[in-house]
């Protein structure tokens, strides 16, 4: 089933108007529309007095155009006599400083007031809604992390972190030996010293900072929670999801959010500008749960917080197509109209301001034919991957917190680096946490793996000898599980399954390239380093790159170890040359080839679901001119219902999606 809709915000609209809309949709092949998340001030104006009627009225005038809903959970926005019962509900930011009331997810889950209220306007909805045949499911909540919202500063959440440190560390002993509090004498004697970790003179301790990190991310998860028990105990048919930020949001651990619901979602507004970004969060939103998620919200036109307007003709097709290429069976427009009042003004609607059907309009309606004629062909399909990358939120957090270098601030940059390799030679990928079960891939890849555990480093061997094959990169091994360094060589406790260990390393500045020559048997080429060099000592490892200049010129950049049954690299320079050369090596000698045979550079792209008996290929076209790709097999274009083979033209921001025969 694709499920296809838009965000609809019927309290902003004359009731006159709602038929029209509901009717518009219709004809545009809307089967689901989302309501209400925003919308509390409306469901309850004054405190336990609710008002279901107007959103009764729509929901059932939707149903009556064959569209069902998904009702948020409006406690992202808190209405003004929540403040008057709490004036200290909202964040406090890192600086000390307190958000003032006026925007949206500024609010405090720690406290006491909007915890209560948040529970008792869910309970009201799910008694009211639960039998609501209309109604399939429930998004709880709204783009949680959004605005800095998982990481409040209060006195409150200082004192809740502390609570959460005892229960992990049960002694002030074991947390001073953890976090090694004898640096710059933190020697706490008591947990109420324990501070939130405001801006100071200078960077906190980082076993503090790591932790800090973790307390977040579980008290949104434990807020999120409560909203789903009591959803799954008052609405048990309903299913339940949300929309999480862009994959590459790093404060929250998206694996264990994901648990809480039966289908996981993310709103894309990084597909125009960064469609390589956008795929890599469509695989890692549907690696979390290991099935198909939702597109909550799709950008179909100018966003209010962007410099640059409209979207040319086909890109609202185009990044549509690109979700469900990688395994979305639901997309949901952000939003319905462009809205007359508030702070989102000039944010586009697939309706224009005065509400007249236009280009964008046409553009969804005609996708929205195209995906009713798909809907069989996609049912029982994904994409199937034999190549994971090993994300661990833990290295990310750590990774942010001591970047070292300004070029890796954002600590996706090394997994970027490794993907765009796979997006352009056509090979789908899973995100995997760093203790999953690895059986059936044939390559997992660890980038930057900067925290390592025991179960972690005895998952990957475990995985190696059994006969896979192993990518490390840079920065690999260098924590612990406190975020202190480690008091071995590096990679840590990987360095006996590569075999090697690393004897220096440097950060390079932006511009400065240091060549690597690889050895014949592994392509016989040369590419230049960048970023962040390494210089490794082989121990049983052989070399296959070594640096042909610079600091640690003629010492080892990358080296082999055969392992049990399978095999290990570690490549100790970054670069998108060098790395995509080795990778080649790595997918001839793990075995992994593309699902299908498609010639196409970048930026056209290839994704492939596959499921009861058939495979659907999808060629994207990200550029504003028209682009060729040959096909190595033949195949049904589902679209317009002929034959294709041989060599066929993208047009300008095109899609062509065949079914290989």
């Amino acid at each position: 089933m694709i499920y296809y809709g838009a965000d609809y915000y019927p309290e902003e609209w004359p009731r006159e108007r709602w038929a029209r809309d509901a009717e518009l949709m219709q004809e545009a092949g809307f089967n689901l529309v989302r309501l209400g998340e925003l919308a509390w001030s409306r469901l309850e104006p004054e405190p336990d007095r609710y008002d279901w009627a107007w959103l009764d009225d729509i929901v059932a005038l939707l149903h009556e155009h064959g569209i069902a809903t998904l009702l948020g959970t409006p406690t992202t926005v808190a209405p003004p006599w929540i403040v008057d019962l709490d004036p200290e509900v909202t964040l406090v930011w890192e600086d000390g400083t307190r958000s003032s009331y006026g925007y949206w997810s500024n609010y405090c889950v720690s406290s006491p007031v909007f915890r209560e209220r948040s529970r008792r306007i869910v309970e009201a909805m799910a008694h009211h809604y639960a039998d609501n045949p209309a109604v399939i499911g429930w998004q709880v909540d709204n783009e949680f992390g959004v605005m800095g919202r998982a990481r409040c500063y209060c006195d409150r959440c200082r004192e809740a972190f502390q609570r959460w440190l005892r229960a992990r560390y049960g002694t002030l002993e074991a947390l001073r030996t953890a976090w090694g509090a004898t640096f710059w004498s933190h020697e706490y004697t008591d947990w109420a010293q324990i501070p939130a970790p405001r801006r100071t003179t200078g960077p906190h301790n980082p076993g503090l900072l790591l932790d800090w990190a973790r307390f977040c991310s579980d008290r949104t998860l434990e807020f999120a929670r409560m909203q789903c028990d009591i959803l799954r105990t008052l609405a048990p048919r309903q299913l339940l999801t949300h929309n999480l930020l862009a994959a590459q949001f790093t404060h929250l651990d998206n694996y264990r959010l994901s648990e809480l619901f039966d289908v996981i979602g993310w709103d894309n507004y990084v597909a125009a500008e960064h469609p390589e970004a956008a795929a890599l969060s469509h695989d890692a939103f549907r690696s979390y749960k290991r099935r198909s998620f939702w597109v909550l919200e799709q950008q179909c036109g100018a966003k209010f917080w962007a410099p640059y307007a409209a979207l040319p003709r086909g890109a609202v097709r185009l990044a549509s197509y690109q979700g469900i290429a990688h395994g979305a069976d639901a997309i949901l427009f952000f939003r319905w109209r462009s809205g007359l009042i508030g702070a989102e003004q000039y944010h586009a609607g697939i309706l224009p301001h005065d509400g007249r059907p236009g280009r964008t309009y046409e553009e969804v309606r005609n996708l929205g034919q195209e995906l009713i004629r798909l809907r069989a062909a996609l049912a029982g399909t994904l994409p199937r991957a034999e190549v994971a990358l090993v994300l661990s939120y833990e290295s990310l957090w750590a990774l942010e917190q001591q970047p070292h270098h300004a070029a890796l601030g954002d600590p996706w940059r090394y997994h970027d680096g490794v993907y765009r390799c796979l997006l352009e030679q056509h090979i789908p990928v899973d995100f995997v946490p760093p203790v999953a079960d690895l059986t059936g891939y044939r390559l997992v890849i660890a980038p930057a793996l900067f925290v390592l555990d025991a179960r972690a480093a005895e998952n990957l061997t475990r995985y190696v000898e059994a006969g896979g094959t192993l990518l490390a990169t840079v920065r690999t091994g260098q924590k612990d599980a406190h975020n202190r360094v480690v008091d071995v060589p590096f990679p840590g406790l990987l360095a006996g399954l590569l075999g090697v260990t690393v004897r220096e390393f440097t950060s390079c500045p932006a511009g400065d390239l240091t060549p690597v020559a690889i050895a014949p048997a592994w392509g016989g080429e040369e590419a230049p380093a960048d970023t962040w060099c390494e210089w490794l000592e082989p121990v049983e490892a052989e070399p296959v790159a070594r640096y042909a200049g610079g600091l640690y010129a003629g010492e080892a950049a990358a080296t082999w170890r055969q392992a049990g049954r399978g095999g290990a690299m570690y490549l100790g320079a970054m670069g998108h040359a060098l790395t995509a050369r080795l990778l080649e090596q790595l997918l001839v000698r793990a075995g992994v080839r593309p699902p299908v045979e498609v010639e196409a550079a970048w930026p056209v792209e290839v994704a492939v679901r596959e499921g009861a008996g058939r495979r659907i290929v999808f060629l994207l076209n990200h550029s504003g001119e028209a682009r060729p790709a040959r096909l190595g097999f033949r195949g049904r274009d589902l679209l317009q219902g002929a034959d294709v083979a041989g060599t066929v033209e993208l047009a300008p921001f095109g899609v062509l999606v065949v079914e290989a025969l």
